[in-house]
């Protein structure tokens, strides 16, 4: 929800819908703010190009009208920097060498937001700083890019595997075609960062609580880290459940450090030991027995040929790679549910032309199609060569 479009029907209002393209910009040389004054320009959209209303179903002469609704973390914008011309049939295309530039901090993007109560937090923060941009050196026909990155402060070039330092006033007229812009920390955050952190630091014989790693990872890194989802590390009884595969997702910190986050970004649930949920477990063991028994049962009827007489039964092999993953105790798959041969067969319930054995479908004798159908349910039947 970056962006909306505002179309506005003389009758109606207006209409709304996201958006997430950056335009192209004029010729000559200019800056980014132009292009961006451009973008975000109130349109007229008349003649060909009226509006359909969703309401009265005609079509009205309307003004469009972009605008930034929650500015995102990381801004990409992404310079046209070729074009294509079709004349008499032939379509020809140039590469667009105007000069634009842009500003390696301090871009501001208030003018281009329009207030919303649901993101006034979000909307707080609109200053980025450019923190890295790809360069394509060469024409139409071919060229190379090449790439630069800011690592505390220091600008880097990065051309394939060759790194290079260089300086900040180099990076600023290259002839950009992909820009990524930071959103900046306001001082407020930084310093509820850096008390937060020495309470982390000063807490070790403080009670101990679990973190998710990956929300800690944005609440340093980002403006807006969202809500603390802790929703991953419970289960469907809602009590803890933290396999020892999951324990490298969680970081602990102390109980006073977890209450000043949560009063500040809410969320949870507080997880304060590590363990997994005994019904979980007692439903994992039975699961994991009804896995070796069916596949023990599968095995023991599964032939390579069959009696005189008997026929092959065609079994979908989408079906039959679910129920291979199921019975994989490795995976820990759900089991595939109906037979679905549905997808083998045409309007008139015979097997589609064209079918072939190891990529359609897979023909299994009558023993085993018995033992998939009293188990799954579904079908149908298909009966293949004898």
């Amino acid at each position: 929800d970056d962006q909306s479009t505002s179309v506005s029907c003389g009758r109606t209002g207006f209409f709304s819908y996201i958006i997430g393209l950056f335009g192209g910009a004029p010729t000559g040389t200019i800056t980014l703010r132009d292009c961006l004054l451009q973008y975000y320009e109130q349109e007229e959209l008349s003649g060909g190009d009226r509006y359909k209303c969703d309401h009265c179903k005609q079509h009205h002469d309307s003004i469009k009208k972009l605008s930034l609704i929650q500015p995102p973390e990381v801004m990409t914008v992404h310079i046209k920097r070729f074009k294509y011309d079709a004349f008499f049939g032939n379509n020809s295309g140039s590469k667009l060498t105007d000069s634009v530039e842009f500003p390696m901090t301090d871009l501001n993007v208030k003018q281009f937001t329009r207030p919303s109560e649901k993101y006034k937090e979000e909307q707080a923060t609109t200053i980025y700083d450019l923190y890295g941009l790809v360069e394509h050196r060469g024409n139409l026909s071919g060229g190379h890019y090449v790439g630069y990155v800011n690592n505390e402060g220091n600008w880097f070039e990065c051309d394939d595997t060759h790194i290079s330092p260089v300086t900040a006033e180099f990076v600023s007229k290259v002839e950009a075609y992909i820009l990524f812009y930071r959103l900046r920390v306001p001082r407020a955050r930084a310093e509820e960062r850096e008390k937060i952190l020495g309470m982390i630091e000063k807490g070790a014989a403080e009670p101990q609580v679990w973190i998710s790693k990956l929300w800690f990872h944005r609440w340093l890194n980002v403006v807006n880290p969202g809500t603390i989802d802790m929703t991953g590390f419970t289960c469907h009884h809602g009590k803890v459940h933290i396999p020892a595969s999951d324990e490298a997702k969680l970081k602990s910190i102390p109980v006073s450090a977890w209450d000043a986050l949560i009063a500040r970004y809410k969320g949870g649930p507080q997880i304060g030991a590590l363990g997994e949920c005994g019904k979980c477990l007692a439903e994992r063991e039975e699961m994991d027995r009804r896995r070796r028994y069916e596949q023990k049962l599968v095995h023991e009827s599964d032939k390579t040929y069959i009696e005189a007489g008997q026929a092959w039964f065609i079994v979908d092999k989408q079906w039959l790679q679910s129920w291979l993953a199921f019975v994989n105790e490795d995976l820990h798959r759900p089991p595939p549910g109906p037979i679905s041969n549905e997808r083998l067969l045409g309007p008139d319930g015979t097997p589609l032309e064209g079918l072939e054995r190891g990529l359609n479908y897979r023909g299994v004798n009558l023993e085993v199609w018995n033992i998939f159908h009293r188990l799954y349910g579904g079908g149908p039947a298909v009966v293949g060569g004898r």
